[in-house]
């Protein structure tokens, strides 16, 4: 796969979270990753659906996208070296703005 190539790695493992299922190919080294890779089946509500409605909420609604703009850099700053962390820090923001984007669908 040319994704092996070019340094990404295998975790070998789908990941399961309460955003989606995916399958996640990050570039190396780990102490410090640079790209992620996430692959996921394009029919599914978890792993395809509720991120682009995730994203076009975030695009017509600029007080919610200027808020997640600030918590995206607080994080950053105060995770800088614990990306997991960072990204369960985000999670109920994530998961509260999906739910408010169902209501306006």
């Amino acid at each position: 796969m040319i994704c092996f190539d070019i340094g990404f790695e295998n975790l070998k493992k789908l990941v399961d979270s309460e955003f989606f299922r995916q399958q996640f190919f990050p570039k190396r080294p780990s102490e410090k990753r640079t790209h992620h890779l996430n692959l996921v089946e394009t029919t599914s509500e978890t792993g395809w659906k509720n991120q682009l409605l995730f994203r076009d909420f975030l695009r017509t609604h600029t007080r919610v996208r200027d808020k997640y703009g600030a918590l995206k850099r607080e994080l950053a700053m105060k995770y800088a070296d614990n990306r997991d962390e960072y990204t369960k820090r985000k999670s109920d923001f994530v998961m509260r703005t999906i739910e408010e984007a169902k209501q306006h669908v």
